[in-house]
């Protein structure tokens, strides 16, 4: 079965396609909670399989709070047909979040799935926070390749990391990943 809660708060992508201003260091703090809150699913051995603005949640009473947790791979798994039309709804505002590997519906989302969702989120955050002339949330497109050249190297490297193309060079887990944060 499943269980919803009513979530109380905004999700990231509301607030952006709103054109509400994300300071840098509020991006940080986002990206942090959602990362622990990310390794509290895994430690009870779920790959949450769907990180994206819209599934980011900023909770009124503070905190983050990750919605549709498992749905990619229910998706996947039950409706294989059905999951080619779902990957290219994932998008969130123009950038997918799945990983190269994931795309095929014979595959199951890893941990590593969602710390490559991470370091596109902590992306695409950045780049909206840079507040770039005519750039609108639904035109970010994610290329590790052209990262912005303002961003501070360590962010870069964070994300690099994040969303490296090899599995084994990315962050194990989303501890490993909110330590580098």
């Amino acid at each position: 079965f499943f269980k919803t809660t009513e979530l109380r708060g905004r999700s990231v992508l509301g607030i952006m396609q709103n054109r509400e201003k994300i300071p840098v260091e509020k991006v940080l703090e986002i990206i942090r909670a959602a990362s622990q809150v990310l390794q509290e699913i895994h430690d009870r051995g779920v790959v949450h399989g769907g990180i994206k603005p819209g599934n980011v949640f900023m909770m009124k009473k503070g905190g983050v709070a990750l919605s549709d947790c498992g749905h990619a791979e229910i998706v996947r798994r039950l409706y294989p047909e059905a999951f080619a039309k779902y990957v290219q709804s994932t998008n969130g505002h123009g950038a997918s979040f799945l990983p190269p590997e994931d795309v095929s519906p014979d595959v199951s989302a890893k941990k590593t799935s969602d710390t490559f969702a991470l370091g596109v989120l902590l992306a695409s955050l950045l780049e909206y926070a840079a507040e770039i002339p005519g750039a609108a949330p639904e035109s970010f497109t994610f290329n590790r390749e052209e990262l912005r050249s303002s961003l501070p190297e360590k962010l870069k490297a964070i994300i690099l990391k994040a969303t490296d193309p090899d599995v084994s060079n990315r962050f194990k887990s989303a501890s490993e990943f909110v330590q580098a944060v």
